[in-house]
């Protein structure tokens, strides 16, 4: 299932893209772009997280943009065919890097009382951890889109928690192993024989709701933006 944001349209352009730390810049190409985001086919690609800039030439003069790597392949040159190398990298909004900007403060009486102040405690998770793992993106899109934006989702588990007891779910993602999304749930349902597949064998589980629905939201959709320039391939496949 397709749920991108904005439209991604197929463009071939020649670009050169460097980071902070490079000498000289990298050459390569867009295979997709869209307002948010792009692919860049590339056998140098960057590691995830890291700060790009992106040089395109444009009619009159050179466009430069921020990005951030969000996806990176190396793939051997015999199978680009089939799967390109190179990265799916999330372009950074203008208020997101003055936000940046206005974090850097002098140094003085203002900063030193803010220090001294006690950092305020993150909300701790209790209870059971039970791992949760989306294989592609088309699994996490259909799950999203089936239960989680809902506010809850079964969990298949051979040793279920009781219902009413508070557990943590662990959110994990194959295609960027970096990634976890962990949350707060309480069981509302135990079930320790459910018919829970069209083959119809025996499946353990229990039936979760969370226990802050905004916050977990705010956490998927951060992991869902990103898939947006690279186009989820895995989904498109299926």
């Amino acid at each position: 299932m397709d749920k991108r944001r904005a439209t991604r349209y197929k463009r071939r352009l020649q670009l050169r893209f460097w980071s902070h730390d490079d000498r000289h810049p990298r050459k390569g190409f867009t295979q997709n772009i869209s307002v948010s985001g792009m692919f860049v086919s590339t056998n140098a690609p960057f590691k995830p997280g890291t700060r790009v800039f992106i040089e395109i030439p444009s009619r009159n003069d050179k466009l430069v943009l921020q990005a951030e790597v969000r996806y990176s392949a190396r793939v051997d040159p015999a199978l680009q065919k089939v799967k390109p190398s190179g990265m799916g990298v999330r372009l950074l909004r203008v208020e997101e890097v003055m936000a940046e900007v206005l974090k850097l403060r002098k140094r003085g009486a203002e900063e030193e009382k803010e220090e001294e102040k006690e950092p305020e405690e993150k909300q701790e998770l209790i209870g059971p951890a039970f791992p949760i793992k989306f294989e592609t993106p088309h699994d996490l899109a259909n799950t999203y889109q089936r239960d989680i934006k809902y506010g809850g989702l079964f969990v298949a588990s051979a040793k279920p928690a009781e219902k009413d007891e508070k557990v943590t779910l662990e959110f994990r993602f194959s295609w960027d192993p970096d990634v976890l999304v962990r949350v707060q749930a309480q069981v509302v349902k135990k079930f320790d024989s459910a018919e829970g597949s069209v083959a119809g064998e025996a499946v353990s589980g229990m039936g979760v709701a969370f226990s802050d629905p905004a916050d977990v939201m705010s956490q998927f959709s951060n992991v869902l933006s990103a898939l947006d320039p690279i186009g989820a391939e895995d989904g498109e496949d299926s």
